[in-house]
């Protein structure tokens, strides 16, 4: 064994030092980068020399220094496993929030320009004409009352409608994001295979890869699969979206305008819907068409209600309206698109006939009490009073045979029954990311990059590294005196 046994040592120990200091500069400069993970030089000793051995018959051996095995990342993966988890349930609950807070603004109750107060000064009107039913001022007041009463609920539906559309419209992003994720994993799974063939490790790219799938996952949840050569399979609703370095799109099926958009695969087969925010999109637009049925159900009630007292009585010229020969001519509302079956929210107006002709307006229930019979009118203001309706439609088991409710209260029980909703999912959306976020941050333990640690670690290889290269020093001296002193001491 040589003296130059030693400088080999001291060399493994420069570069080994060196090695772990590039790695500590690596995790300090992406401290901020989303998804990298920490990175740890792995160090192990080099095979010991054996002299010889002992009288004792023991081996006697020196060792040879210190290597880098492995330059590791630091990720736990069942953490990982549960984030992917927590994630999709947190996305889910965030759609289903965030279009309740949109549909309570479009509802705005209460407030004097929400449905509740204009249908309030409707029946007020009828009230006020009863009470003067041959004003033609106050008969003018009832027909701009019902207008505001139409002008309002077909605002309303074409709002309701454009949140549709607008749900159906961020399902297509979030269709052409996963096809794009899908795509992303395939060419990093290739890249991936390539780089840990060669020997070589590929950290940065397994980084990469899982920020992609924690965005997968959210999305519409995933399940994974390592392959021995190091590709993920990525699995998602009912196929796998991912194998290896291929990976198969989706596409959809239906109308953004006309009808509810839905996920297939780009062969046709079906896309079952399960989790995450595609799954938040589906309940979302639920909650919408449920809310449009309720609505639908209320303004036809109302309309049939009105019809049905305005036609049995009288208007200032005495025309008996129910033995016109024309019945809906005389309706108070009409379909504003006779293309278009039933008067529904966006096809509801006032009778053009009565508003050309305020004194059709029939307030009267006697022809032979005219013109100051409002007891017609009285009718019709107390509709307000009188149970039409059935239950809210959930979209459970809905039974509306029982008329149980009156048009104002099942309008608040509507209104009610979104601010439930909206709260549970504002309460679940916390509650959630509270737990995502608590289950993010253990995964930052264990794999985020800690400044403090760092430098403590720069600190410590820097050392190391200073004191393999005074025994460089020291073993250069030691030659020093071999070569140039050694034989000519005494001279």
């Amino acid at each position: 064994m040589s003296i130059f046994t030693g400088l080999e040592t001291a060399r493994r120990a420069l570069m080994s030092q060196q090695l772990a200091l590039n790695t500590t500069n690596h995790n300090i400069a992406n401290a901020n980068t989303p998804g990298f993970s920490r990175q740890e030089a792995v160090f192990a000793t080099t095979p010991a020399y054996t002299l010889g051995y002992s009288l004792a018959g023991k081996a006697l051996e020196v060792g040879t220094g210190v290597q880098i095995d492995d330059i590791r990342r630091l990720r736990d993966t069942f953490l990982d496993f549960q984030f992917r988890s927590e994630v999709k349930e947190e996305g889910r609950w965030q759609v289903r929030q965030e279009i309740l807070q949109k549909l309570e603004v479009v509802i705005n109750e209460p407030s004097e320009g929400g449905l509740a107060l204009v249908m309030e000064g409707f029946f007020d009107s009828w009230q006020e004409l009863s009470q003067n039913p041959e004003s033609r001022t106050v008969r003018s007041v009832v027909l701009q009352q019902g207008i505001a009463l139409t002008d309002t609920l077909n605002h309303l539906d074409m709002q309701l409608e454009q949140l549709r559309q607008d749900l159906n419209q961020t399902l297509q992003v979030h269709v052409t994001e996963i096809n794009s994720l899908g795509r992303q994993i395939a060419d990093l799974n290739a890249q991936i295979i390539r780089a840990e063939a060669r020997g070589q490790r590929a950290n940065d790219l397994r980084d990469r890869r899982d920020l992609l799938v924690d965005q997968l996952a959210k999305l519409t949840g995933v399940h994974t699969t390592e392959a021995e050569n190091g590709a993920l399979d990525v699995v998602v609703a009912n196929r796998g979206l991912v194998e290896g370095t291929r990976s198969i799109t989706l596409d959809t099926k239906g109308s953004i305008e006309h009808s509810n958009l839905t996920p297939i695969w780009s062969d046709g087969e079906d896309f079952i819907v399960s989790s995450g925010t595609l799954k938040g999109i589906e309940e979302a637009r639920e909650l919408v068409e449920n809310f449009q049925g309720n609505l639908d159900s209320l303004v036809y009630e109302l309309a049939t209600a009105v019809n049905d007292i305005h036609r049995e009585g009288y208007g200032l010229d005495g025309l008996d309206l129910a033995e016109g020969e024309d019945y809906q001519g005389w309706d108070f509302f009409i379909s504003a698109d006779e293309g278009v079956p039933g008067i529904l929210p966006g096809n509801i107006t006032v009778n053009l006939e009565l508003v050309d002709n305020p004194d059709l307006i029939a307030a009267a229930a006697d022809s032979d009490e005219l013109p100051g019979d409002g007891s017609n009118a009285l009718r019709l203001a107390q509709l307000r009073h009188v149970p039409i309706m059935g239950g809210l439609k959930t979209g459970e088991d809905d039974d509306d045979s029982a008329l149980t409710t009156t048009l104002t209260d099942y309008y608040n029980s509507l209104v009610a029954d979104l601010g439930i909703r909206s709260r549970e999912a504002q309460r679940m959306t916390d509650n959630q990311g509270l737990v995502t976020g608590a289950i993010d941050r253990q995964r930052e333990m264990a794999s985020g990059v800690s400044l403090d640690e760092e430098i403590t670690d720069m600190i410590r290889f820097q050392h190391a590294y200073n004191a393999a290269a005074r025994m460089v020093t020291a073993i250069d001296e030691m030659l020093e005196v071999l070569v140039n002193r050694m034989g000519v001491v005494g001279r």
